[in-house]
């Protein structure tokens, strides 16, 4: 069984758990210079599966010629590194390296080992994802060093975080044990690379030109995530699951506000900072930015946006994990389609 097969129903907190997650991070190692770095990208071709863009989804979508089109999926698929980069090395990297110095994670070996395996492991998706980022647009991304270690010395300027989350960040970095709801984060983040991944692969089988490198890049991240999407159950199972109701109310309203910023498009959303540049570099569009951006704000109750993007067909483990846990079906204020599932799961 893979580890993105395992039973939800199956607690992973263990230690025979862990080996198996450990062991099978030996085995799956990869170096990212086997990515096919040297030709570099197409820019002739889309960079991201389009199903996967909120801007999709909305009806002026269509009024765009196919090189703004391309151009405004080229800049989602920069965003994407950038919040990968963003996500990954100044708020997991840092939770999980806060853990690791707590008294309870010192006596636990197999729980170390995963927990540096994924810094090691997140680190090197950084230096990914930066290296895409400069194959992609070097005017924009060259000054995004190999040699950087901090996500906040490249420049960022698709992906702003909202200040919620930044703030629920800080939160957690300082006191992981007591601010328990970043693994659920983590969960979604990792689960979302998976769905990424899957969706380039329905994309290419369908016929869709992608851009081989990009194609590469969520191939190599998804090796990796896939594993972690378990790392992050045995974390709940750890940190949410024993924590005390207060401790669970606390949390609960940060995880909603943070989560909130993704599924409800806000106006400095990365789509609608694409809009903008778009409307810069294609003096047509510039009638267009506005109500582009008011069609992206409406997509916070469109059904079929939630359930592609955030929904159950987009992290069903995630899903399934919330729906086992009564304290989160309040969820649904922010995530629409967790609602909708869970009752049709309730009827069956």
């Amino acid at each position: 069984m893979s580890p993105d097969q395992t039973r939800l129903d199956t607690p992973l907190a263990g230690a025979r758990a862990l080996a198996r997650l450990n062991d099978a991070a030996r085995a799956h190692a990869y170096d990212i210079d086997a990515l096919p770095w040297a030709g570099g990208v197409d820019r002739e071709r889309m960079f991201f599966p389009e199903d996967q863009m909120p801007l999709a989804f909305v009806p002026s979508w269509q009024l765009l010629r196919e090189d703004e089109a391309r151009q405004a999926n080229q800049w989602y698929a920069c965003a994407v590194s950038e919040q990968f980069i963003f996500l990954e090395e100044a708020f997991l990297v840092p939770a999980v390296q806060a853990l690791l110095r707590t008294k309870e994670t010192k006596r636990d070996h197999a729980l170390c080992e995963a927990l540096e395996t994924f810094v090691v492991e997140e680190q090197k998706h950084g230096e990914m994802f930066r290296r895409a980022l400069v194959c992609a647009d070097a005017e924009r991304y060259g000054q995004t060093s190999s040699s950087s270690s901090s996500s906040s010395s490249r420049p960022a300027p698709f992906y702003t975080p909202a200040r919620a989350g930044v703030a629920f960040g800080a939160l957690c970095l300082r006191l992981p044990t007591i601010f328990v709801a970043w693994p659920w984060l983590g969960m979604i983040l990792e689960e979302k690379t998976i769905a990424y991944h899957r969706a380039y692969e329905r994309a290419v089988t369908a016929g869709a030109s992608l851009d081989p490198l990009h194609h590469a890049v969520h191939r190599f991240h998804f090796l990796d995530e896939a594993r972690h999407v378990q790392l992050e159950r045995v974390l709940i199972e750890r940190l949410w699951d024993p924590a005390t109701t207060v401790l669970k109310d606390l949390n609960r309203p940060l995880l909603f506000r943070a989560l909130a910023q993704y599924t409800r498009p806000r106006r400095q959303s990365v789509s609608a900072n694409i809009v903008r540049a778009l409307g810069e570099r294609f003096p047509r569009m510039q009638h267009l930015v506005e109500p582009l951006i008011d069609e992206l704000m409406a997509l916070r109750d469109d059904q079929a946006f939630q359930r592609q993007i955030y929904g159950h067909d987009a992290i069903p483990q995630t899903f399934r994990a919330l729906q086992s846990r009564p304290e989160l079906h309040g969820i649904d204020v922010v995530a629409p389609d967790f609602a909708a599932h869970h009752a049709a799961m309730v009827h069956s």
